[in-house]
């Protein structure tokens, strides 16, 4: 995340702070630091607050939301779908008529 407003991704963020941080990475990919090696560098300057998708519990929960929601979603359109082809209940028309006249023999 881009250290100056902890709101923008690092990679695309505008700012000459977050334009100084890339410029920094690609030096130290040049010298040959790991991927690892520059984070842990960036979370010991910066915290873990640096960090886009961050590691732990907060990051997992993160991951599972779209899941859930896409879940969701279907159970939600397979419940809809399923209401509209049920049959209607045929109405109860034997309140509706009235009585018959009895007829004498």
């Amino acid at each position: 995340m881009a250290p100056c407003c902890w709101r923008g991704n690092l990679l695309v963020h505008q700012s000459p702070k977050a334009q100084e941080l890339r410029e920094e990475i690609v030096k130290l990919v040049g010298s040959g630091k790991s991927d690892d090696e520059i984070k842990a560098a960036y979370v010991q300057q910066y915290s873990t607050q640096i960090l886009a998708m961050p590691e732990g519990t907060r990051g997992k929960m993160l991951s599972w939301a779209p899941a859930l929601a896409t879940g969701g979603g279907v159970a939600a359109v397979a419940w809809a779908i399923q209401r509209m082809r049920a049959p209607a209940p045929a109405p109860d028309t034997s309140a509706a008529l009235p009585p018959l006249p009895e007829i004498d023999e």
